[in-house]
């Protein structure tokens, strides 16, 4: 785990350019997408994603096969006349994320809504993929 860290963190490092104390110029860096958590409960996975500027027109929900896949834009930032941006670190242009649940949903129960810049996506698990209680049969 310790591992795991460390490469997150000098991954991080190196793309922000601190390693060389170079500032990394903003037409360099490349959008990943958006930030997403994802949290499981018994019957249902909640996806929440940060999409701070998108309209919600502009995002689209699907699940296919286990896999949640969410694709949208975030507009560039406007700028005034002779204006330039320096550095940029919140990404913005087409993005897509795909997510592997693991089980299978009930697709015709999934939801999304959005507000104050968070997308959030409520999957129901299909009932063979929810938790079942056995029964323990006493005898004599």
């Amino acid at each position: 785990m310790l591992f795991h860290d460390d490469f997150y963190k000098a991954f991080d490092a190196l793309s922000r350019g601190l390693w060389s104390g170079a500032r990394q110029p903003a037409h360099r860096l490349e959008f990943a997408g958006p930030s997403l958590n994802l949290y499981e409960h018994d019957d249902h996975y909640m996806a929440e994603l940060a999409v701070p500027g998108a309209k919600p027109e502009s995002l689209e929900v699907t699940v296919e096969d286990g896999v949640l896949t969410i694709a949208g834009e975030r507009p560039a930032p406007e700028m005034a006349e002779g204006e330039k941006l320096s550095r940029r670190e919140r990404g913005f242009g087409a993005f897509s994320r795909k997510i592997r649940l693991g089980r299978e949903v009930n697709r015709d129960a999934v939801s999304a809504d959005y507000e104050h810049g968070i997308l959030n996506v409520t999957l129901p698990k299909a009932e063979e993929a929810k938790p079942r209680k056995i029964a323990i049969e006493v005898r004599g």
